[in-house]
């Protein structure tokens, strides 16, 4: 329990900074949340999921141009320091990649 109380007297600014921190963060979040609950408004963005989709989805041409970019990328890496642990970083990254376009289309 001492240690718990030193904790707290030592890192008092830390610990203001981070509560301040958070209720920054929290707040507008919170109010937006009430006034949507309140004057019963939808989803204004609703009517651009299918052009968000197409933009950025899985099977879109951004997909195409980024996995063009992190080869090209890639191949320069490659070049700069001749170690192959590149191409497993090129393969996370496009792994990483197709999950998260997955998740915005």
């Amino acid at each position: 329990m001492n240690n718990i109380k030193s904790f707290f007297k030592n890192n008092k600014k830390t610990l203001a900074t981070v509560g301040v921190t958070a209720a920054v963060i929290a707040l507008p979040s919170l109010a937006f949340a009430a006034n949507t609950a309140t004057t019963g408004t939808g989803d204004l963005l609703q009517s651009q999921n299918t052009t968000v989709t197409n933009t950025f989805g899985a099977n879109s041409s951004m997909v195409r141009w980024i996995y063009f970019g992190e080869v090209f990328m890639s191949l320069i890496a490659y070049w700069k320091v001749r170690s192959p642990m590149v191409f497993v970083g090129l393969i996370m990254v496009m792994i990483f990649t197709r999950i998260a376009f997955g998740l915005i289309g």
